[in-house]
């Protein structure tokens, strides 16, 4: 959004939805409180574990999407801010991150279902990192989308780059 692209984003309150074959569902929300009270028995685990990302954003930022590796001092500052756990947690699998923290099957469903855009198994590491970054993302800024599909982003970026004088051939 920062290159001003001329896309139109269409933004929803809810990223997530994770059906069970009952007919309920557990919903990630732009709102830590929204989604949180629909985990019953985990709500408090479930803020205790992302409420300091989200609400520590700039400091992760940096380390998430930043130059790899981080820089020392962007981490140092982070984890004075959020906790050490954290180095345990986003280093650690989804399935053994889920088991400990969450009784429920929807706050693990929540956390399994997320690390799963990983494409990894979810007993491998780092996929609890990678399931709690889609997570504190969408509630962060949501999951929006560019209208009429991901083609838009790409005639987008040909647009943004030809109004900077570029000129590019097929």
């Amino acid at each position: 959004r920062a290159a001003r692209l001329p896309v139109d984003w269409v933004e929803a309150e809810t990223s997530v939805a994770h059906p069970y074959e009952d007919g309920s569902v557990v919903t990630l929300e732009r709102s830590v409180a929204a989604t949180a009270a629909q985990l019953g028995s985990d709500e408090r685990a479930y803020r205790a574990l992302v409420t300091p990302l989200v609400e520590h954003w700039d400091l992760v930022e940096p380390v998430l999407l930043g130059p790899h590796p981080p820089p020392p001092r962007a981490v140092s500052r982070l984890l004075r801010a959020v906790g050490r756990r954290y180095v345990r947690v986003v280093l650690a699998d989804a399935r053994a991150v889920a088991m400990s923290t969450f009784e429920t099957e929807r706050a693990r469903a929540l956390l399994a279902g997320n690390a799963a855009h990983s494409m990894m198994p979810l007993e491998r590491r780092p996929t609890a990192g990678f399931g709690l970054a889609v997570i504190v993302l969408g509630h962060v800024f949501g999951w929006g989308f560019p209208r009429g599909g991901a083609q838009r982003l790409a005639d987008g970026l040909v647009a943004r780059a030809r109004e900077l004088g570029a000129e590019l051939h097929a």
